[in-house]
């Protein structure tokens, strides 16, 4: 009875986002629908879904993930509603992204949110799930294989969160992972190619459905500024006998270390080291990445 009851309020909790009544979710007739052949290896870790990169290019493996994860979700979420869909920017997130765009669409999702450059980290995608508009966001596909190397020979990974922010329910991800091994059907809609590289609304179809591109910072950034003494941090950051350098590892956390670090606290920008994010996610591997972040700390010495 108390591990049902758990389960319970995990999944009440899991439920918090609602639709906005601005955008309805596109009409039936623009609802198209394809038929699918299920895959038997889709099941959920802890950690979503993970694969080489070459076996979510292969035929509808992606959609009929994303299709399950719809199927299991209640109507009255998913219609009209909000849904985030970002990643880390590996090798492959730019297609994903638009896939899962157009079946959110085919769905009755009402908006999708995509972080500028489609990149946004998993705690950034929490954030945003439970703060941007109030909570508005029922969930959202986070695209990211964690720390692991990208690229077509590579890693690529799909999670689902719900609205509380966190990685989808057991019980939950368990009836995905259901769904998928008889899938037949995927529903989607056809929406015309968008830019991720700017920001504000980039698909809007008769103000149903929308597609809008946002600051994937400054939800993160706020929760931040109410954790941690900001002003402390940013006095001993001045301290001339003070040095630091962060290595963001050509990963999703390249752009909020700049952020952070320097707009907010005012560091240097050699501080800063590989904070682009690469399709590969790697700047080289084990000693080697070691010895040159030991190195650029003693340099700013």
């Amino acid at each position: 009875m108390g591990a049902k009851a758990s389960r319970m309020r995990t999944k009440e909790e899991a439920c918090r986002g609602s639709a906005n009544p601005s955008h309805k979710g596109l009409p039936a007739d623009q609802i198209l629908s394809r038929p699918t052949t299920a895959y038997q290896d889709q099941k959920p870790g802890t950690s979503g879904l993970r694969k080489k990169t070459k076996v979510f290019m292969q035929k509808d493996y992606l959609a009929n993930f994303a299709q399950s994860v719809f199927n299991c979700l209640p109507e009255e979420e998913k219609k009209g509603g909000t849904l985030l869909v970002s990643g880390d920017g590996r090798f492959f997130s730019h297609e994903a992204i638009y896939e899962i765009c157009s079946i959110a669409a085919g769905n009755g999702v009402g908006r999708v949110w995509i972080g500028l450059n489609g990149l946004a980290s998993t705690p950034a995608c929490s954030a945003i799930i439970r703060e941007r508009e109030n909570g508005i966001c029922f969930g959202g596909f986070l695209l990211t294989a964690s720390h692991n190397p990208g690229g077509i020979d590579e890693d690529f990974g799909v999670k689902y969160d719900t609205a509380n922010g966190a990685p989808g329910y057991e019980a939950l991800m368990n009836e995905v992972w259901e769904k998928s091994k008889t899938i037949s059907t995927i529903k989607y809609a056809k929406l015309p190619k968008f830019s991720i590289d700017k920001l504000g609304v980039q698909v809007n179809i008769d103000g149903a459905f929308q597609v809008e591109v946002i600051d994937p910072i400054e939800d993160w950034l706020k929760l931040m500024k109410e954790a941690f003494h900001f002003p402390a941090i940013k006095r001993l950051l001045a301290l001339p006998h003070f040095s630091f350098v962060y290595d963001s590892m050509h990963g999703v956390s390249g752009p909020y270390a700049e952020k952070l670090f320097i707009e907010e606290f005012g560091a240097k920008r050699e501080c800063l080291m590989r904070q682009d994010p690469l399709v590969s996610l790697s700047p080289g591997k084990g000693v080697c990445r070691s010895c040159s972040v030991v190195s650029a700390s003693f340099a700013s010495k």
